[in-house]
């Protein structure tokens, strides 16, 4: 799923128990975290290497864009990263340690990513550089078989958005 729709997920999973706002924007970002820790940093190491490249022949020329193309330049260990920050073995301690520290809607805000991801990445798809989930990555590769490609589905994320938009409004308003 995409970044919008998972922070909007955490904050309507703090919406629940909380209206305190940096309560809700701590939920929202727990809920893009699996995707934030990895992200930022193979992007920006992406946009350094490819630096000259992308001044002679503008960004999408230079990194690819909408391939698996740019991604054979990044480091192994991002791969590695991103399959780590989705497994279940993790998600089990942070939720854990979330749990004992924050309370127990700061666990589930990051496991709401999992969760959502599992469901929502398949390997066929026309964004071939979203990839599946391997909930019990690095003891084994297995995927879930039966989730859909969220980019297939591109057209629901703005639908989503605003119910859970809906939904945040009304927990904060009328719900508490």
């Amino acid at each position: 799923m995409d970044i919008g729709t998972h922070f909007l997920t955490g904050v309507a999973i703090g919406a629940t128990v909380t209206n305190e706002p940096s309560q809700l924007v701590i939920c929202g970002l727990l809920a893009v975290a699996p995707d934030l820790i990895n992200g930022i940093p193979s992007h920006a190491y992406l946009l350094w290497k490819k630096r000259k490249e992308i001044a002679r022949f503008g960004f999408n020329k230079a990194l690819k864009v909408g391939t698996l193309e740019r991604w054979k330049e990044v480091p192994q260990f991002f791969g590695w990263l991103y399959e780590l920050l989705h497994s279940v073995w993790l998600t089990a301690a942070l939720v854990w340690l979330l749990w004992i520290w924050l309370g127990p809607i700061f666990g589930l805000a990051w496991a709401s990513h999992i969760l959502i991801d599992l469901w929502s990445h398949k390997e066929k798809t026309d964004f071939k550089y979203i990839s599946s989930i391997m909930p019990f990555f690095p003891f084994s590769k297995w995927s879930w078989p039966w989730a859909i490609s969220w980019p297939d589905y591109l057209w629901l994320s703005p639908i989503l958005m605003l119910v859970l938009v809906l939904y945040i409004i009304w927990q904060l308003f009328i719900g508490h």
